[in-house]
């Protein structure tokens, strides 16, 4: 699949922004709300879906909102079609709808119930009298009730609203305009398909949207039979102003594909800022230079890749978020590059040299030719090499090395997979989401070109020499041009910036 960046009119895709994303928190049990949070904000989502009453002011810390919360709207079992449940759902919602509101909480949630024998038009008339008494509540206070659609034939056997067609009767009869239905596209593709007609048909009675693939309720990829990127365009057409929530639940080998390829867009991006292929404010698309923008574009990574200083910095460690914001980072990269030479890690030196220096630049001051390395056999110069020019190397062995043990190869202890695999439980829950919301920034699911960072890296982690050859190509075409630098390696400070 191309990673050619289209415009909207060129590719017929989403313009960022048209679709309001967030994410569920029941999907990732083993973390907090707010780690949740931080992914969401990370991703550019505007909120997470489905917290408890007490849960509903966390994401604001993090400038998100609760999308949709519970308020004791009943079960998924026993709900409005059951005139029992009536009083304590309205107490309940009176407790809590304005917790929901004060809070800036858009939705609550509510169900049918199940059958349990009783007739679709009994249950109906129940379900319209008990959101009848609570519309006046939601009304008053700007808080829509949403009454969820889920499939009876796999997940949720003897639900009531598991068709739109009844469910959309129930809200023309209740006449609210606080009251809707959220239309949970998994749970209809299982029941009725026909997705795109019947959300465009019923689009007046939907107020919130639910996402997973079909079969299995895993990521929005290839492997699953929903064609997203056109559903959410049909959507987006529609004029609706409410949310998407995803609510999948990602298996784990597609975390750490996309955690692997997220990564490893993530350095190419550090790589190339330390190397002065691009600056501080050259993190988007439109500013990076061909020789940065044309080996993201082949490998699948540019959508992939941070669009500001906060994201990057989540895939770096403190050391290297330091580094980045340093004056002096050009420098602190040519020695990287030394050490990581002269340490083995990219295999033989081209030209059979015994060792890499960086070259004292001379040269006019304004030159952007960088800094060079000299490669030194047998204590003498037999060629040079500009020190920007093996950021790429620099950024795939950065990337690598936790996954795996190229490391050692340089003396240095490398990450066992089992401590990774621990890792990546509590940190690669954007990576995994960001399979299935890729298509807010105007991209298809990704599909075919889902893992291939992953397997770059552990083809370097299997055959960490695998640099070699490049090495060897590099060093046939070595210049031995002098570099025009601006005496930068004397005068570059080394103090750091506070930004």
């Amino acid at each position: 699949m191309s990673d050619v960046a289209l415009s909207p009119s060129e590719s017929g895709l989403l313009k960022p922004g048209r679709i309001r994303q967030s994410v569920c928190r029941w999907c990732f049990p083993d973390v907090s709300v707010a780690a949740v949070c931080v992914m969401a904000a990370e991703l550019g989502m505007v909120g997470v879906d489905l917290l408890e009453v007490e849960e509903y002011e966390i994401p604001q810390r993090h400038g998100l909102i609760c999308t949709m919360g519970y308020a004791g709207g009943g079960t998924i079992s026993d709900a409005m079609n059951r005139p029992e449940n009536h009083d304590a759902i309205e107490a309940a919602f009176r407790r809590n709808i304005p917790l929901a509101a004060k809070a800036g909480v858009p939705n609550v949630i509510t169900f049918s119930g199940e059958r349990r024998g009783m007739s679709d038009e009994e249950g109906a008339r129940h379900t319209v009298a008990g959101l009848r008494r609570v519309k006046k509540i939601a009304e008053d206070y700007g808080v829509t009730i949403c009454m969820e659609l889920l499939n009876s034939k796999v997940d949720h056997p003897d639900y009531m609203a598991d068709h739109t067609e009844w469910a959309a009767r129930v809200m023309g009869e209740v006449d609210s305009p606080r009251v809707k239905l959220l239309y949970d596209i998994y749970h209809m593709q299982i029941m009725e398909g026909d997705l795109i007609a019947t959300i465009r048909k019923n689009i007046g009675v939907i107020g919130h949207f639910h996402t997973a693939g079909v079969p299995g309720r895993h990521q929005l990829d290839d492997a699953q039979e929903i064609r997203y990127d056109a559903v959410m365009r049909a959507i987006a057409e529609t004029g609706y102003q409410g949310y998407v929530a995803h609510e999948f639940l990602p298996t784990i080998d597609a975390v750490m594909e996309d955690s692997g390829r997220q990564r490893l867009a993530a350095y190419y991006l550090y790589s190339a800022l330390l190397a002065g292929l691009i600056g501080p404010d050259d993190l988007t698309p439109a500013r990076w230079p061909p020789e940065l923008a044309e080996p993201l574009r082949q490998r699948g990574l540019a959508r992939l890749a941070p669009r500001t200083g906060r994201a990057l910095d989540a895939e770096l460690t403190p050391a290297e978020q330091a580094t980045r914001r340093g004056p002096g980072r050009q420098l602190e990269f040519a020695q990287l590059l030394v050490d990581l030479i002269d340490g083995g890690s990219f295999g033989p030196l081209c030209l059979a040299a015994d060792s890499v220096r960086l070259r004292s630049p001379g040269g006019p001051r304004g030159s952007d030719a960088g800094l060079e390395l000299e490669l030194i056999k047998d204590g003498r110069v037999v060629g040079t090499c500009p020190v920007r020019a093996h950021w790429e190397l620099v950024a795939q062995h950065l990337a690598g090395a936790p996954l795996g043990d190229p490391a050692q190869g340089a003396g240095r202890p490398g990450v066992a997979r089992t401590t990774f695999t621990r890792r990546l439980k509590d940190t690669a829950i954007p990576h995994a989401v960001s399979v299935g919301v890729a298509f807010a920034v105007s991209v298809h699911p990704l599909g075919t070109i889902a893992g291939e960072g992953t397997r770059l890296i552990r083809a370097r982690i299997e055959a960490g020499r695998d640099q070699a050859g490049a090495l060897r190509r590099l060093g046939r075409d070595l210049s031995t041009l002098r570099a025009q630098a601006d005496g930068e390696l004397a005068d570059l400070p080394t103090g750091r910036s506070s930004r």
